[in-house]
């Protein structure tokens, strides 16, 4: 009985020890983070007259528009939107993360300054977006005015991966190599 009553005493003390913690204390402890990479070869263009060669890619057309489908892992929060572009004319250009199955819905979208120049423009969602089973995503980008001077040079997704999920496959997934099938 004496050893029992020990036990009882020493499980009471462990509960409210220091390094007991909640679950939602465990899952921003052990929480990670992923990102899904889409370099320019990524994109398909919505004509023949698109060119990979300058590690971008860019259209003589008005609107200039490519874009990519993507899945994510089942489980992870989108947090951001990240594109890299360039711009030698000073010309708008829209990029956008969109979910095309089920309910469509633009997750985020950031037009670039029109300055030229290289730019890193970021787009955070309105609302956490959970990647569900199935879903696809579609990332787009539209814009130049015809001279061939906006190009896109890549774009990051980056998630949040909760604690309690396990997600099948490199966290960091790099597109191939190369202009995508069918292009010059």
């Amino acid at each position: 009985n004496t050893g029992l009553q020990e036990l009882v005493a020493d499980v009471a003390a462990k509960a409210n020890a220091a390094d007991v913690y909640t679950k939602a204390q465990v899952d921003s402890k052990f929480a990670t983070t992923g990102i899904q990479t889409l370099g320019a070869a990524s994109f398909t263009a919505d004509n023949d007259f698109a060119d990979w060669t300058s590690g971008c890619v860019r259209q003589s057309l008005s609107p200039f528009t490519v874009r990519t489908a993507v899945q994510l892992p089942v489980g992870v929060t989108i947090t951001r939107l990240v594109a890299d572009v360039r711009d030698t004319n000073g010309t708008n250009g829209t990029v956008t993360l969109r979910r095309t199955t089920g309910a469509e819905a633009t997750i985020a979208s950031v037009t670039t300054a029109g300055t030229p120049g290289y730019h890193e423009v970021t787009a955070t969602p309105a609302a956490p977006e959970v990647v569900q089973a199935g879903e696809y995503f579609r990332v787009e980008y539209v814009g130049g005015d015809g001279t061939g001077g906006q190009q896109i040079c890549g774009v990051a997704i980056e998630y949040s991966i909760p604690a309690a999920t396990s997600v099948l496959g490199d966290a960091d997934q790099q597109p191939a190599a190369g202009p995508p099938s069918g292009s010059d």
